[in-house]
C-alpha cells in the first residue's frame, strides 16, 4: 500500500462522523477520563514531592532527627532484650556512633538518657550517672533528675538520691492527672529515702 493510499484512507476516516453513543465516542470518553486521572496523579505526586522537600531544613536535620531517634530506640530495645547483658559494650558503641552523627540536642538528650537507663539496668551505676549528667546538662528535666536519683539509690548514696528526687519534684510541672501521679510517686520515694537514711 502506498503512502498516498494510507493518507487518503486516514482523511476519509476523519471526515466520517460516528453516531453518538457508538464505540468511537466511548473510546474518547474513556481516554479523557484516563487523561484526567493521570493529571490528578501527577499533581498529587508533585505536591507530595514539594511537601517532603519543604518539611526538611536545608541540611536535612528533620530527617536526621527521626533517624537518630529511631536508631537509638532500636539500639536500646535490642540491648535491653539481652538477658545476659552481653551486648552492653556493642550498644554503647552504636549509641556513640549515632551521637556523633547528630547535632540535634533533643536527640542527644534521648540517647544519653537511653545510655544511662541501659547502664542502670546492668548495674553500672557510675556509667549511668555519667550519661544521665550529660543528658541533664543539655536539658534539665524531672525525668533525668529522677533517673539520677534512681542511680544514686542503686549506688547506696542516699543523700544524693534524695537531692535528685527533690530536684525532680521541683522541675515537674503539674499540668494533668499523670503529672500529679508522678509527683506523688516522687514524694513517696523521697519519704522512703528519708526513712532509710
Amino acid at each position: 500500500m502506498s503512502m498516498r493510499n494510507i493518507v487518503g484512507k486516514h482523511k476519509r476516516l476523519e471526515n466520517e462522523e460516528a453516531p453518538t453513543g457508538l464505540p468511537n465516542e466511548r473510546k474518547q470518553t474513556r481516554l479523557l477520563v484516563l487523561l484526567g486521572v493521570l493529571v490528578v496523579v501527577a499533581v498529587a505526586a508533585a505536591c507530595l514531592a514539594m511537601w517532603l522537600t519543604s518539611s526538611q531544613t536545608s541540611n536535612g536535620s528533620e530527617r536526621e532527627h527521626v533517624s537518630a531517634t529511631d536508631r537509638s530506640r532500636d539500639i536500646y530495645s535490642r540491648a535491653s532484650a539481652d538477658p545476659k547483658n552481653t551486648s552492653y559494650e556493642k550498644a554503647m558503641g552504636e549509641f556513640d556512633e549515632v551521637l556523633s552523627e547528630t547535632e540535634d540536642s533533643a536527640d542527644k538528650v534521648t540517647i544519653y538518657f537511653q545510655k544511662a537507663t541501659l547502664a542502670l539496668n546492668t548495674k553500672r551505676y557510675d556509667d549511668a550517672i555519667a550519661f544521665a549528667m550529660k543528658a541533664d546538662a543539655l536539658e534539665p528535666s524531672h525525668r533525668t533528675a529522677r533517673l539520677l536519683g534512681v542511680c544514686y539509690v542503686g549506688k547506696g548514696d542516699s543523700a544524693k538520691a534524695l537531692a535528685y528526687y527533690e530536684k525532680a519534684l521541683s522541675l515537674l510541672e503539674i499540668k494533668n492527672d499523670n503529672d500529679a501521679l508522678t509527683a506523688e510517686e516522687y514524694k513517696r520515694e523521697i519519704a522512703r529515702i528519708k526513712e532509710g537514711a
